[in-house]
């Protein structure tokens, strides 16, 4: 019994470092893209959104798409992402409590940075993932994993621009599946309920990913 604590408690304690080296890594890296503007797609989903005026009904956004369209109209784009638009809202409002009386076009910096912190967070379950997935012996193969995914470029296009909360919520959720039924406690009838609850999160911040 002593034995398995030790081994729990330095599992723990791994997973811990390395979750904690992926968010510092992913706000360290990516903290640039705090000083951008909105990009192009952010016009249709933030600037030119009915969506996000303060005073729209937040109810309309589960009736329309991504885009502030009416989703049962010929001219939907079908993207549903209720989620993901409701935390933008969230962003609007956030700004408008805060007493900002900056357009719009002129606030990208809060929007940009819910995204890094969402990406921080994410990088920090990857590593979790990496801890379960690797032996506990391949340390320096969790530290390699961890950095890869933290740091990739590739992830640029999902934190600079506001509309890529949607991709940026998706994964967030999909890595929390894979930790919490990867954990001991995984396939317990609690776990499965919060696995399908983040499951449904995930498709309701993008429709595919």
């Amino acid at each position: 019994m002593i034995e398995a604590a030790k081994m729990n408690s330095s599992s723990i304690r791994r997973q811990c470092s390395a979750s904690l080296l992926g968010f510092l890594l992913g706000i360290a890296v990516y903290s640039p893209c705090l000083l951008s503007d909105f990009t192009w797609d952010d016009r249709a989903a933030v600037l030119q959104n009915p969506d996000m005026n303060t005073t729209a009904s937040w109810r309309e956004i589960f009736l329309h798409d991504f885009w502030g369209q009416p989703i049962d109209t010929p001219d939907s784009h079908k993207s549903y992402r209720p989620l993901a638009t409701l935390s933008l809202k969230a962003n609007v409002h956030a700004a408008a409590l805060l007493g900002k009386r900056k357009p719009l076009h002129e606030q990208s910096l809060g929007f940009k940075a819910t995204n890094l912190v969402i990406y921080a967070f994410t990088c920090a379950l990857a590593a979790i993932l990496a801890t379960q997935l690797l032996p506990s012996s391949q340390q320096l193969a969790i530290v390699a994993t961890t950095s890869l995914f933290s740091v990739h470029p590739v992830h640029v296009e999902a934190i600079a621009p506001a509309v890529a909360r949607a991709d940026l919520l998706c994964g967030l959720f999909t890595v929390a599946c894979l930790v919490i039924r990867l954990s001991p406690q995984g396939s317990t009838p609690s776990a499965y309920i919060i696995v399908l609850m983040l499951a449904i999160a995930a498709a309701s911040s993008k429709e595919r990913y």
